[in-house]
């Protein structure tokens, strides 16, 4: 399981999303107050359950996947549905993120770094795609050798 190279891309976008849960994606700020903006909740208690299901559908699809390392077929199917939630999770969070905005016109805002998480780990994704679709060329074309 682990010997593979699709495990350890699956592994990383596993620590990725869970770095997202930790660390907020937006800071907004003014001399009075701090509110950060983060997978869970909005610093100022307003929690954000949407966002906090799909990133845990997320989070779910990518350890059954790391788990399903015998079934390359269905790994790969996860692996392109993953990616899909991805995208769409950077969707959800730019909407967000849009709307806190409008709502705090005198804060600034400072992008924290978690906001690259997602398309690493689209791009994790993607690699461990083609390392899925690697190992099954390899075995189809062992089969083509076998009477």
């Amino acid at each position: 399981m682990i010997q593979r190279i699709q495990t350890i891309y699956l592994l990383a976008v596993f620590v990725l999303i869970v770095q997202v849960f930790i660390f907020p994606f937006l800071i907004f700020f003014n001399e009075q107050e701090t509110i950060e903006f983060s997978a869970l909740r909005i610093s100022n208690g307003e929690y954000l359950i949407p966002l906090t299901i799909l990133y845990g559908v997320i989070l779910l699809i990518t350890l059954v996947s790391i788990f399903l390392f015998k079934h390359r077929l269905v790994q790969a199917r996860l692996t392109v549905i993953n990616m899909f939630l991805l995208f769409g999770s950077i969707g959800l969070v730019a909407y967000y993120g849009w709307e806190m905005s409008k709502s705090l016109p005198t804060h600034d805002i400072k992008y924290n770094f978690t906001c690259l998480f997602p398309i690493l780990a689209i791009i994790f994704n993607f690699l461990a795609l083609k390392g899925i679709q690697k190992d099954e060329a390899l075995v189809r074309s062992a089969n083509r050798l076998r009477p």
